[in-house]
């Protein structure tokens, strides 16, 4: 909105950036399994907020709807990163999670543009709240996550 970023290199870097942050996901999946990824949700279950229950519903959610709900995700705020968890799991062909990914996230990015270049104009007068405003989400944010940490309770 500023002039000083153009479409189609922000849409690349910025789909390229949301694939290779998945693919790190996607790869502690695939080369840690199961066996080893079990004893990690165990020791920091608390702080990742998750057990092992988790893993597995991701999993099976996974299995069921196969490559599509890769691409779906990416445009689910919370669940975008964390469904290559489970892709990995399941060892999903690298190729087929990075194209499936890139093509979500393309999708995704693009939406987002066009909507930053729609609303940056009316958003100018609103700079310093919205300032504001994201200081006191991530405060929401900060005591959500100690809130989860300090009442989580394994299932196990």
């Amino acid at each position: 909105a500023h002039g000083s970023m153009t479409f189609w290199p922000l849409l690349f870097v910025g789909t390229a950036g949301s694939t290779l942050g998945n693919y790190v996901w996607f790869l502690v999946g695939d080369r840690f399994g199961y066996a080893r990824l079990r004893p990690v949700i165990a020791r920091w279950g608390r702080w990742l907020t998750m057990d092992w229950e988790d893993v597995e519903k991701a999993t099976t959610f996974f299995q069921r709807h196969g490559q599509w709900v890769v691409f779906a995700m990416r445009f689910s705020p919370f669940l975008r990163t964390m469904i290559s968890l489970p892709a990995g799991l399941a060892h999903m062909g690298h190729l087929r999670f990075l194209l499936f990914t890139f093509a979500g996230a393309a999708v995704w990015n693009t939406l987002l543009i066009h909507g930053g270049r729609l609303v940056a104009r009316y958003l100018a007068a609103f700079e310093d709240a919205i300032g504001y405003g994201v200081l006191a989400m991530t405060g929401v944010v900060l005591v959500w996550y100690a809130w989860r940490v300090i009442t989580w309770r394994p299932r196990d």
